[in-house]
């Protein structure tokens, strides 16, 4: 899914003009999003990650529209299962970080506080 060169999606908090491109980017990653899809990297899981949060606060299903809902449903149960497997099946996600591209890294530290939470 993540292509070289290729900047993922970024989740911005409030109003920010960047966030239509990467709704528009979102909505192309969800496009090709199935249940037998595998996470390669690190910085895949967390650009599906980043998505996740778009569709938590609702901005995702705005920009779609309400008669998405539904498929926005089913891949947003896809990418949630798909994260967690990545996540927890790696015991040693901390030796992953030198993987993680620079406009990550907060988001890595959100996951991995989260994950001890859990």
């Amino acid at each position: 899914m993540v292509k070289e060169g290729y900047r993922g999606v970024e989740y911005y908090k409030g109003p920010d003009l960047a966030k239509g491109y990467m709704l528009d980017k979102a909505k192309e990653v969800y496009e090709e999003l199935t249940i037998g899809h595998t996470i390669e990297n690190i910085n895949e899981a967390i650009e599906l990650y980043n998505i996740i949060k778009y569709v938590k606060d609702d901005t995702f299903l705005l920009y779609l529209g309400e008669d998405k809902e539904e498929w926005l449903k089913e891949k947003d149960g896809i990418a949630k299962s798909l994260v967690g497997k990545y996540i927890n099946h790696h015991s040693d996600i901390l030796a992953e970080y030198e993987e993680v591209d620079f406009e990550y890294k907060e988001c890595f530290w959100e996951i991995i506080e989260k994950k001890e939470v859990e």
